[in-house]
């Protein structure tokens, strides 16, 4: 006689998903990188106050391609603006290519949503130029927060059209709610100081820049829980055990850039382009933030959506 077992598996695969291929999988990653990279040369804009180097938008004083006799500040200013177009052809492209391939209108409306907020990305660095006399710090601080909600929608829509998408696995129904509840908490805390980390970016706010200080000790708390709880836990889910490992180095490495940047930061000067390295250190600070925002979301959806409580699946 066949022994029956009483357990369900402990990991099953999700079915209806059709078989989009790796290379809608790499493409979307391409332009999460893109969008990453986009940030960073925004973030050096930012750390050299090279973004009025230009007083007109679209153009460059005239020019479309690339203006002559261009000072470093322009250099950085107008590549990041060129970029910026390359990110919103790569994404138009990355929207075809989601509605031509994949049936789930879920993720192309997430996809219409990256498009659109794209081309108001770019608006809105465009008003920041041209009403730099009313209210520059609103379009500033606006531009840089939305920033960083564009790279955690492009890595969520390269998470939906990957193979992660399709795994499942059966868990303890007590342990994966209490990583979901970690997961969301830290989400939300590290979101909180997104938002501190760019306003006093733009606006140099004294106040904003203390309590962005203390509330850093929180934040790292609260990711260093979330993923060591994942960790000890979930390690044998694929993908699991991985992401929290790259999750806590990217903390500690943004642990130490935040001491190293509070020594070396000074108010920003006009156009201060004379120290590189002091704004390097400021925006690789900035973007490992951004890089925390993006694994923290990613823990809230893959522990929804990879992990089944048991009793539910």
């Amino acid at each position: 006689m066949t022994n029956v077992p009483n357990a369900a598996p402990t990991t099953s695969r999700s079915m209806g998903l059709p078989p989009l291929g790796k290379g809608l999988s790499r493409f979307s990653v391409g332009l999460a990188v893109a969008i990453f990279l986009l940030s960073k040369l925004g973030a050096m804009v930012t750390s050299t106050n090279s973004g009025m180097a230009f007083s007109t938008w679209p153009d460059a004083h005239g020019y479309w391609l690339w203006p002559k006799n261009v000072a470093l500040d322009g250099f950085l200013e107008h590549s990041h603006r060129l970029l910026g177009v390359f990110v919103g052809i790569y994404a138009i492209g990355l929207l075809v290519w989601v509605f031509r391939r994949d049936q789930r209108r879920n993720v192309k409306l997430l996809t219409v949503w990256l498009v659109l907020l794209i081309v108001v990305q770019g608006l809105l660095g465009g008003l920041r130029i041209l009403q730099d006399t009313n209210h520059p710090f609103l379009f500033a601080v606006t531009h840089g927060i939305l920033a960083q909600i564009i790279l955690c929608l492009a890595a969520y829509i390269a998470y939906c059209v990957s193979s992660a998408w399709i795994s499942r696995s059966i868990e303890d129904a007590s342990k994966v709610k209490t990583l979901r509840f970690m997961a969301v908490f830290a989400l939300v805390m590290v979101m909180v100081q997104v938002v501190l980390g760019v306003v006093f970016r733009h606006t140099e706010n004294v106040h904003a820049k203390w309590i962005h200080i203390g509330f850093a000790l929180f934040v790292a708390l609260a990711i260093l829980v979330a993923f060591s709880y994942c960790m000890g836990n979930f390690s044998s889910v694929p993908g699991f055990r991985r992401m929290s490992r790259v999750s806590l180095a990217i903390l500690g490495v943004q642990i130490l850039l935040g001491f190293v940047t509070l020594m070396v930061r000074r108010p920003k000067q006009s156009a201060d382009t004379e120290s590189l390295g002091r704004a390097a250190i400021q925006s690789a600070h900035g973007l490992l933030g951004a890089l925390l925002f993006v694994v923290a979301t990613l823990l809230v959806v893959r522990s929804y959506r990879n992990l089944v409580p048991r009793g539910e699946g």
